[in-house]
């Protein structure tokens, strides 16, 4: 396979991207049922603990420069323990591209397009990422370099003019209710945009300067988290706890306020068009990861051959994978940190266990 290279200010790029998209859609409303007025606190903790997923991740994949999580787990646990973890991570890959491509399809029905079969929108929007992924990762890391600056800029801006509305009392009684919601909030942060960044241990190879990963991961967790805890922290002092709790999207229901001299006003279309891209770039990834994961693990010669029964698989599963769209939002919210657990955490430990294990080994058979 032709090796593809990105620089780390591109992998920064879509790893900001990537945390930014579905946390700022659905953080809030999440962490406000658990946390209440606490919400931007479980945030706080979330970013802090999440970076310790850094040396993790860096350590991993500096021990096996050039390599896939696919490719070193049948070097670390030998060749059918390994083909058998690959096959897991990659029908985790599967379930997280579907649920995203599930996430974009109920956001567009519900908000701007109610008529449309979500069959329909699905099946556009797989034509659409399967292209972006066959054109190569170095276009997709070009492209969300050159919009993340305006996504950020737009965000500030946007944040700006929700000043007239904030109430600083509704960030008050602090931990009112103690501390177990807060740990439930962090919880839920944790596993749903930080444990995800697992998929980029399929896209590490193809850095140009492997040595800089750790920056790009810090840079992503600092830069993403500060914007999910800005938008929380807005949806409290806007919103309110209660109303961010009730409200499915708050961050539309924010927009609907933003009023700058009766000419800037009601901008949700320009607020979905961010969301949009951001989760756009997201699902892309999750989908050249899983393309990489099959190729690697069935022995293909290259990613771009399954792209497209990957696609037809992917829009069938985001039908299935939910009954409605209040099931699919309570399970992303009490079951998904529980499901990515394994794969964002357990693995990355348990293939450095047995590397460091191998390796005591070996200098105990040459000693």
């Amino acid at each position: 396979m032709k090796r593809e290279q990105i620089s780390v200010s591109q992998l920064s790029a879509l790893m900001c991207m990537f945390i930014i998209s579905s946390s700022t859609l659905l953080i809030p409303t999440y962490l406000a049922s658990q946390a209440k007025q606490d919400a931007w606190i479980a945030v706080t903790a979330g970013i802090a603990l999440s970076c310790l997923l850094v040396p993790l991740y860096t350590k991993l994949s500096g021990t096996y420069p050039g390599m896939t999580l696919m490719q070193y787990s049948e070097v670390i646990l030998g060749r059918l323990p390994g083909k058998a973890v690959g096959l897991l991570f990659w029908a985790y890959l599967l379930i997280l591209t579907s649920g995203l491509l599930r996430q974009l399809g109920e956001m567009i029905t519900t908000l701007t397009l109610p008529q449309t079969p979500i069959q329909a929108i699905h099946a556009v929007m797989v034509l659409l990422l399967v292209f972006s992924v066959r054109r190569g990762l170095e276009p997709v890391g070009r492209s969300a370099e050159i919009f993340l600056p305006w996504v950020l800029l737009f965000i500030l801006c946007f944040l700006i003019f929700l000043a007239p509305e904030i109430e600083i009392n509704h960030l008050l009684p602090v931990m009112e209710h103690g501390l177990p919601p807060v740990i439930k909030g962090t919880l839920t942060l944790i596993g749903i945009p930080y444990l995800d960044l697992v998929v980029f241990l399929m896209l590490l190879p193809h850095l140009r300067r492997p040595e800089k990963s750790g920056k790009a991961f810090r840079f992503a967790m600092l830069s993403g988290g500060g914007i999910v805890l800005l938008f929380t922290l807005c949806s409290i002092l806007v919103l309110g706890p209660h109303t961010t709790e009730r409200s499915v999207y708050p961050l539309f229901q924010m927009a609907q306020k933003v009023n700058i001299g009766n000419f800037i006003q009601r901008i949700e279309v320009l607020v979905g068009g961010l969301w949009f891209i951001s989760l756009f770039f997201k699902i892309t990834v999750c989908l050249y990861a899983c393309a990489l994961c099959a190729a690697q693990l069935f022995g293909l010669r290259g990613y771009r051959e399954i792209t497209y029964p990957l696609g037809l698989i992917i829009w069938v599963l985001a039908m299935i994978i939910a009954p409605s769209s209040v099931y699919f939002l309570d399970f992303i919210r009490e079951i998904w940190t529980v499901s990515t657990l394994p794969y964002g955490l357990l693995l990355p430990l348990l293939l450095l266990a047995v590397h460091a294990w191998k390796q005591r080994s070996a200098r105990k058979g040459e000693s």
